[in-house]
């Protein structure tokens, strides 16, 4: 099963997220995409936890209302994984053909990998030949297979058909991509900020140079907020939404407790970064997922890392009406990054 992304004809995204589900149907037609559909359906807190649902049969009923309130017919979904048992990772091999680089990753995946290749399902590209030593730079994208089964499954329990299961970092790139010129020799981080956790992706030049993803997200600034304003887990969650309640003094300094400690994780990725030789600097910062909207946060990173940080806007290449979105594009667009990269896949 295919899980690095390729940018083709289009059909159904669907991000399944700690927070909520998300659907995106997209079409594309002589080179330009239109959005046709877009749902958003809200899981109960704790449904899904690390990428795995813990509550399955809300999770199966919130996928079917989305389709069913959107009137989404077309049943094939691009959608993805993430989390700890998935494994991103840059590796070095002998210069040779694909076929031969595919029995020789599958043979040896487990040695770049903290799991038994029994376990893992494994998928790769060629970044670079002709380096040093007759080398070359190949993308390593190993899942464990319970993890795919059990995504596949949980789609087929929503009576959908996985047309491709992808992952969160390459869907963030693709949105990304679809939007956006690189600049040459600039780096870039696309940094995508969800309920549970937040993937930090580091391209230059259409290279992904280094992908992590780090058990902070939305919940830590709930519960950082709890702590620090004695509130209910409720109130918090108003509070990031910006809904009355908290003072808002109290609930910006809260936030910037907590949006210290994931500055300092973000530059623990950037120092390994440079460490490893891959870039000196990061030139500019994307952020994206419903966590970037959490206010005063992108300022808090630009100033601590002293770096430019932008909002990513993954609807500036794509048509669309603004009332299918259901809200201001600035506001909604960041959170369906992951969504609009996994429907420019062919999905059909």
């Amino acid at each position: 099963m295919p899980l690095i992304s390729r940018k083709q004809k289009t059909a159904v995204g669907l991000d399944i997220g700690s927070y909520s589900i998300k659907l995106v149907e997209m079409r594309h037609t002589n080179g330009s995409y239109e959005i046709t559909n877009v749902g958003i359906k809200k899981l109960l807190p704790g449904a899904i936890v690390d990428g795995e649902p813990m509550d399955r049969d809300a999770v199966v009923s919130a996928i079917r209302e989305v389709f069913e309130e959107t009137g989404v017919i077309n049943r094939n979904v691009v959608s993805a994984i993430c989390g700890r048992s998935v494994i991103v990772k840059k590796i070095r091999l002998d210069e040779m053909d694909e076929d031969l680089a595919r029995e020789v990753i599958t043979v040896e995946a487990e040695q770049y990998v903290p799991f038994e290749r029994e376990e893992l399902s494994v998928d790769f590209e060629i970044l670079r030949r002709g380096l040093p030593e007759n080398t070359m730079e190949v993308l390593l994208v190993a899942a464990k297979k319970d993890r795919v089964i059990s995504h596949v499954e949980l789609l087929r329990d929503a009576d959908l058909v996985p047309a491709v299961i992808d992952v969160d970092a390459f869907a963030v790139q693709n949105a990304f991509e679809l939007n956006y010129e690189y600049e040459e020799d600039k780096v870039y981080a696309l940094i995508d900020i969800g309920l549970s956790a937040t993937n930090i992706g580091i391209v230059s030049n259409g290279l992904p140079l280094f992908n992590r993803d780090i058990q902070f997200g939305g919940q830590t600034f709930i519960e950082g907020m709890q702590r620090k304003l004695g509130i209910t887990s409720e109130e918090a969650r108003a509070a990031l939404e910006g809904i009355p309640g908290a003072k808002p003094d109290e609930v910006l300094r809260a936030i910037e407790t907590v949006g210290e400690e994931l500055c300092t994780a973000i530059e623990r990725s950037f120092s390994y970064l440079r460490s490893s030789g891959d870039a000196e600097r990061v030139d500019r910062i994307y952020l994206s997922g419903g966590g970037s909207l959490i206010s005063g946060l992108r300022s808090l990173i630009a100033e601590k890392l002293g770096i430019e940080v932008e909002l990513a806007n993954p609807l500036r290449n794509i048509e669309f009406r603004e009332e299918i979105l259901g809200a201001d594009p600035v506001s909604i667009g960041p959170s369906l990054m992951v969504a609009i990269g996994l429907a420019t896949r062919q999905g059909s």
